[in-house]
């Protein structure tokens, strides 16, 4: 059996953009309630925020070095992306 993987999902889930300076921003699908964690590779949360019905979030990561899992979670749904700063 084959599955599709190939169906689009982006404009359903958050947009997670790494900047130069250390910033990372977030574009949420909707202007709802939601919350970001910042967590290392050993598990410990470094960063966290959140939005009361905004569509974008910016996180300071300034200072980490290293790879990280960048989670979202907006209207029941999870968002995660790798990312190396």
């Amino acid at each position: 059996r084959f599955f599709d993987y190939s169906k689009d999902v982006s404009n359903e889930d958050a947009q997670i953009i790494c900047s130069d300076n250390g910033d990372v921003s977030i574009i949420l699908p909707e202007a709802q309630p939601s919350s970001v964690r910042v967590v290392g590779i050993d598990g410990r949360v470094v960063r966290e925020a959140s939005a009361n019905g905004s569509d974008c979030l910016s996180v300071n990561c300034q200072g980490l070095k290293g790879c990280y899992i960048v989670q979202v979670i907006q209207n029941g749904r999870k968002t995660v992306k790798k990312i190396i700063l």
